[in-house]
């Protein structure tokens, strides 16, 4: 018998059960912290898609069940000759239980703000990172990497933003991809799909998009652009950040891996399945 679809008040009472048992581990938490603890990259068995769980939250919120706090803090970029540039960071959002007062999770507030101005420090870094991790992976599972940030293939020129981050080549079943790479705690942009499916188009090749996580209306309408993606759960960091990469695992329950080797051999597992696909 085929089970019924559930509603979204369904899963929205659902999220709210477990941002209950989140809260009685943790007496303060960010929006993307709770976000990506719940969206199946921590536990395969409870997934609920960022909008839900924000949702939830701002339900909570209203119902007098949760408490939030926004804060704003500041990190530094290391600049050439060994200057430091101060940039302002972006708000954040913390919640917290309303049995509590603010002078109860303050501290805890500060040391979890602090951590996510340390990680925005090498954000971008942890972006490019992941792209040669990427590209190592593929040729370690037999793709041809043909180019990187591909703004003509063959005799085709794309002339707007958001080239391929890669064109590779899978001699097994004879075809070409354009690849897009997101690593990331939030979920790429609505645009980043778009565009990726419609420069493949243009080239005349196949979408692949590879991120750390993806909805699943945005894998749909790859799916449906005979496209494909593989989400590979873990924020990937370089092991020359292990000790920031532990502290983001220990104290804000990020699912992350920071070894090279075992980011590739996580990697080429799910590359290997696109060879056989249709």
């Amino acid at each position: 018998m085929l089970s019924r679809k559930k509603s979204y008040r369904e899963y929205i009472n659902e999220a709210k059960n477990k941002i209950r048992e989140l809260f009685e581990k943790e007496k303060a938490m960010y929006v993307t912290e709770i976000k990506v603890r719940l969206d199946g990259s921590v536990d395969e068995r409870t997934r609920f898609w960022h909008w839900v769980t924000y949702d939830a939250l701002q339900e909570m919120r209203r119902d007098g069940e949760l408490k939030r706090r926004p804060r704003r803090g500041v990190y530094y970029i290391e600049e050439e000759e060994g200057e430091r540039s101060r940039k302002r960071g972006s708000k954040i959002t913390f919640y917290y239980p309303s049995s509590l007062s603010y002078a109860d999770v303050a501290p805890i507030i500060r040391k979890k703000l602090d951590l996510v101005n340390e990680y925005a420090t090498i954000a971008s870094k942890v972006g490019g990172y992941a792209e040669e991790v990427v590209k190592k992976a593929l040729e370690a599972e037999n793709f041809t990497v043909v180019g990187r940030n591909v703004k003509k293939f063959r005799d085709r020129e794309w002339h707007r933003k958001g080239e391929p981050d890669f064109v590779a080549y899978g001699e097994k079943e004879d075809r070409y991809y354009a690849i897009q790479v997101k690593n990331r705690l939030t979920y790429p942009e609505w645009d980043d799909i778009a565009t990726l499916i419609d420069v493949s188009d243009y080239f005349g090749i196949r979408p692949w998009f590879i991120a750390r996580q993806l909805p699943g209306d945005y894998t749909l309408d790859i799916i449906k652009s005979k496209g494909f993606y593989t989400t590979f759960l873990k924020l990937i960091i370089p092991e020359s950040h292990m000790d920031l990469a532990k502290k983001l695992r220990d104290i804000l329950g990020f699912p992350v891996v920071f070894r090279e080797h075992e980011a590739i051999r996580m990697l080429r597992e799910k590359f290997a399945r696109i060879h056989g696909y249709p």
